[in-house]
């Protein structure tokens, strides 16, 4: 945990340093240096502007947290658990009329791709009933502000050497900047990754468009000749494809003939131990590749990408293992957390893949009686699978994947 806190306090303390410094060294070659003054405009205010939005991001993180940690105290309180209170909220919100689904058809028209309204009907009401209910949270959670003692001990985004201080006291409850920076890691990394990269692939095309033009002129060529004979004129198919797949083929060329280094880095992944103990799994149990897939058994995402993954399994045989991990949308997806209960009662008869195989070609069909369907077509032993599917223990992994999920930074399928 500390390496995690350090090595993202060190690139921030780099950025932070660094930001208003445009002769910072970012790349070197055998044609010229480049800088931060060497990149356009707007991504020397991007990259100047990065720590506050950062710093800001940090806050959001932390108000996030606040707001979870005080529906757990209330929770407490109530001697409830923290889903069923979260569940009773949501009932208090109203449910969204065929009035408001028709309005909101007719205003957002050109997102639904000259669909009808019927088409699209449910998908709108649940969309709407999910505004609904999270907006009732958030009212909920603004009353237990007012009502729950919070106490700010230090910024969020002081640079503690200690992972033990605390930044901020809900209750009997409090979060420390250790629990912080594990918690929101996963999502920090992406914001300075996602920052990181747009950095480098800016100035890979700045050093890309210099050098083509220095190689044009070493030629005695004009540069769209040079272009054209290394990318234009091979593209077949012109699908886009190809050509990014010969320009970055260019490119790489370049970059080794002039010995393009890239100095800016952005951060290291952190590393997480995603516990995949008792969890379906195909392939080689003592594989050194692990493939650790959360999935939603409505999501078509998941659905494109099981084949996929059934491919490489074929290919690398003994090298690869798939492990599965429940994390159905249940914001987004009715039928998904049932969905999820069916496939663990169908796994306890020995049938988890062939059934989610099932169910990833019938994703329109998931309710109670589908479900069930499915379940016969394997030759399920039905009593046994329907008093699995509504065992607590299977609806209790299920939610326990779900927050362990989140907590490796998984918000999306």
């Amino acid at each position: 945990m500390r390496k995690i806190l350090i090595g993202i306090l060190v690139l921030y303390a780099y950025i932070l340093t660094s930001g208003q410094e445009t002769n910072s060294l970012l790349a070197t070659s055998r044609y010229r240096n480049y800088t931060l003054s060497d990149l356009s405009s707007d991504v020397i205010k991007a990259f100047n502007e990065f720590p506050l939005k950062l710093a800001q991001y940090r806050r959001n993180l932390l108000e996030n947290m606040i707001s979870a940690t005080l529906l757990k105290v209330e929770a407490e309180r109530l001697k409830l658990s923290e889903e069923k209170l979260i569940q009773r909220i949501k009932n208090t919100a109203q449910k969204p009329s065929i009035r408001e689904a028709e309005n909101f058809y007719q205003s957002n028209r050109d997102i639904f791709n000259d669909k009808s309204f019927e088409e699209v009907k449910d998908q709108i009401l649940r969309f709407l009933a999910n505004k609904k209910e999270q907006e009732a949270l958030e009212k909920y959670v603004e009353a237990l502000r007012q009502r729950i003692k919070i106490n700010f001990d230090r910024d969020v985004n002081s640079q503690s050497t200690n992972p033990q201080d605390v930044i901020v006291s809900i209750g009997n409850k409090k979060i420390t900047f250790a629990e912080f920076e594990k918690t929101n890691a996963p999502a920090l990394y992406e914001a300075e990754a996602n920052f990181a990269d747009m950095i480098i692939e800016r100035l890979e095309e700045k050093i890309f468009d210099d050098l083509v033009l220095f190689e044009a002129q070493s030629l005695g060529v004009a540069s769209n000749d040079l272009i054209a004979e290394e990318i234009t004129n091979k593209i077949k198919d012109f699908s886009g494809y190809e050509e990014e797949f010969l320009t970055a083929k260019f490119r790489k060329r370049l970059f080794e003939k002039y010995n393009v280094k890239i100095l800016f880095k952005g951060p290291k992944p952190s590393i997480q131990n995603i516990s995949t103990q008792d969890k379906p799994s195909k392939g080689n149990p003592a594989a050194t590749v692990v493939i650790v897939m959360f999935s939603d058994l409505q999501c078509p995402a998941c659905a494109a990408t099981h084949p996929l993954l059934e491919a490489i399994l074929n290919e690398y045989k003994d090298k690869v293992r798939f492990v599965v991990r429940n994390f159905p949308l249940v914001e987004l997806h009715k039928n998904a957390f049932q969905a999820a209960q069916a496939a663990k009662a169908a796994e306890r008869q020995g049938k988890f893949f062939e059934y989610i195989e099932i169910l990833y070609k019938n994703q329109q069909a998931l309710d109670q009686e589908s479900l069930k369907a499915y379940a016969r077509q394997l030759g399920l032993d039905m009593k046994r699978f329907e008093a699995d599917m509504h065992d607590k223990a299977i609806a209790d992994s299920i939610w326990k994947d779900i927050e362990e999920g989140k907590n490796y930074g998984v918000y999306a399928t």
